[in-house]
């Protein structure tokens, strides 16, 4: 931790000749030669090389934001995307574009333009398709590259998985993102499926709270009520 506040970084890479001053970024980063994530996320495929970018991962699932700009609120599931953002405020305030390529000096707002655009002079090709040998500099380029695969074009938008009907993709999603569509109309409980909506309003058959004033018939939903009152009319 002394190293952090002293500027120092003891911790050097062997393969490539980065140094580090925190133990746990070293590990990362040396696991990241060999390609070993050690840390999946049990919702979905994904996997990380430290437990603080899973535990960050996890939120997505919950559809908390928990990171607030104190500039204009806007909250972020992620702490690395609010750092970002708050690079728009710095830029906005100088008229200044932060990250620049070193290659052709054009500059860009986010450093996630910036990463794409290096792709062009470097040939990267991060995006690699799991079924064949096939790499894209580009996310929706695999994506639209998984469909002659798969034979569908089920995909998810936030991790590139193929889903075999439109109605598992949107299950999929949800888990992603952490929404919940599928609301009880008697207590108000969410679910991500129509199928767990339905498996719960199974327990309130047995609560029939709206009752007839005139015959004393029970119904578990006000609207199966005010039905029912029309056949006394």
């Amino acid at each position: 931790h002394r190293f952090v506040h002293a500027g120092h970084k003891p911790l050097l890479c062997t393969e490539c000749g980065k140094s580090y001053s925190s133990e746990e970024s070293f590990k990362a980063h040396a696991l990241a030669h060999r390609g070993v994530r050690p840390f999946p996320c049990t919702q979905c495929d994904k996997a990380y090389r430290t437990k603080r970018d899973l535990q960050e991962h996890q939120v997505l699932h919950t559809g908390q934001r928990p990171f607030s700009c104190e500039q204009c609120s806007k909250t972020f599931a992620r702490r690395p995307s609010l750092r970002s953002h708050r690079k728009i405020h710095i830029a906005a305030g100088t008229g200044k574009r932060p990250y620049a390529c070193p290659y052709c000096g054009k500059d860009f707002r986010q450093q996630s333009n910036l990463r794409e655009h290096l792709r062009l002079h470097t040939g990267e090709k991060p995006y690699k398709c799991r079924f064949c040998s096939d790499a894209f500099p580009k996310l929706p380029e695999l994506r639209r590259h998984l469909i002659s695969h798969t034979g569908e074009a089920h995909l998810c938008t936030v991790c590139s998985k193929a889903l075999r009907d439109p109605h598992t993709l949107r299950a999929h999603k949800c888990l992603q993102t952490g929404e919940r569509p599928f609301r009880c109309e008697q207590c108000s409980k969410s679910y991500t499926l129509a199928t767990k909506l339905r498996r719960h309003q199974k327990s309130h058959l047995a609560d029939k709270p709206y009752k007839c004033e005139l015959c004393g018939l029970g119904y578990t939903l006000p609207q199966s009520l005010a039905r029912h009152a029309l056949t006394h009319k």
